[in-house]
């Protein structure tokens, strides 16, 4: 039971990108044995909610044998790529348009050049639908910015 509560916790990450209150019939003495258990994985949960790439990456590493002997590394890396999704995805609840080099910044923690960060949206545009335009504003490869596309039913669409 605590291997499954261990799953639940990152699969309710994946799936709602927060944890959920556990089924009413879960005695409380067993709730308190699966916490105590699952610690590494509510602390994994804990910071991304909190919405610190940085924190996350080193929560991952920290626990990474503890992933690997629990069988679920597999989870908590889909974790990390849910979380890079969901930042970008974010940044159009507060911009309209934002330069590939502010997404690299504000939501993948710097940690792309702008050509990887194209590369990602575009991934992310085609896999996930996500509603976006990349544009070129320039003939330089560094300018380039992400319009999200709100109310629209278009196509997501590349521009260069």
């Amino acid at each position: 039971m605590v291997e499954a509560y261990k799953k639940w916790v990152l699969v309710n990450l994946l799936e709602n990108g927060t944890t959920a209150s556990v089924p009413k019939i879960t005695s409380p003495v067993a709730l308190k044995t699966y916490r105590a258990l699952g610690r590494p994985y509510d602390a994994l949960s804990t910071t991304f909610i909190s919405g610190k790439w940085e924190r996350l990456r080193d929560e991952v590493e920290i626990g990474d044998t503890i992933w690997r002997n629990d069988n679920n590394n597999g989870l908590v890396q889909q974790v990390l790529l849910t979380f890079r999704k969901k930042a970008v995805r974010n940044l159009g609840n507060t911009f309209a348009a934002v330069t590939t080099a502010n997404v690299s910044q504000r939501a993948l923690s710097n940690s792309m050049n702008v050509q990887e960060t194209e590369r990602y949206i575009v991934a992310l545009t085609a896999q996930e639908g996500f509603s976006t335009s990349l544009i070129h504003l320039s003939k330089d490869p560094n300018t380039s910015m992400l319009r999200f596309l709100t109310g629209q039913s278009s196509e997501p669409s590349i521009e260069l």
